[in-house]
């Protein structure tokens, strides 16, 4: 599943969550790395083994992340398994972790935690998306609660490392009624033509369609 795109120059590093079954629980998530060299050209798995696995720090599973390059610093935030919860098939909880690299492939992860639990029953945050504003960073991401469904949340850092939530400047709800009224999630921010754009899943985790909101 692709989840983050970097430029650098004409090569395009495209960042993306493999699944692999398991025994025990339903699924092992990884984060891989895929390379186009040139314009139109195919991508090439950069390895056959992810860029960023479990290990002492993230034991469970990796999975929806977003990757940003600043001079010799390539940082990524991504979702890290903190336990699988019983039930049939078993659930899962997680929040957001940080990592660092000087060329994108070998992470320095030292279980560094970037956004994790404020809301009362909340267990899982997912699919941060960065950007950065002079001197500052926002980050969008989704949460939800074992009585909530996917909410979009907003944080704020000034070193893309220590994070505070301000989840009710995310900038947008859930609707009164219809596609999106249910839960908010997945969101993809970005600016185009002078103006700031988000992309987000509406009901079912997108059964219900994606939806496009503009900053006003």
């Amino acid at each position: 599943m692709a989840s983050a795109l970097v430029r650098r120059g004409e090569e395009r590093r495209l960042y993306y969550i493999g699944w692999n079954q398991a025994v025990g629980v339903p699924f092992r998530n990884s984060i891989g790395l895929a390379v186009q060299q040139a314009p139109d050209s195919d991508y090439i798995r950069h390895s056959d083994g992810p860029v960023l696995d479990r290990g002492p720090n993230d034991p469970y599973f990796l999975a929806s992340h977003d990757v940003f390059v600043e001079g010799a610093s390539w940082h990524i935030w991504y979702l890290s398994g903190l336990d699988w919860l019983p039930g049939d098939p078993p659930g899962s909880t997680y929040n957001l972790r940080y990592a660092v690299s000087a060329d994108g492939i070998d992470w320095l992860s030292q279980g560094t935690v970037a956004v994790d639990f404020a809301h009362p029953n909340e267990i899982a945050i997912a699919r941060p998306c960065v950007m950065k504003d002079g001197d500052l960073w926002r980050m969008w991401y989704c949460y939800r609660g074992t009585n909530f469904n996917y909410r979009l949340g907003y944080a704020e850092s000034h070193d893309a490392v220590q994070w505070t939530r301000q989840d009710k400047l995310a900038g947008i709800a859930t609707s009164e009624s219809g596609w999106d009224s249910d839960m908010i999630c997945y969101p993809h921010v970005f600016d185009h033509d002078a103006n700031r754009y988000m992309l987000y899943n509406g009901n079912g985790y997108g059964q219900s369609g994606i939806g496009l909101a503009v900053l006003e």
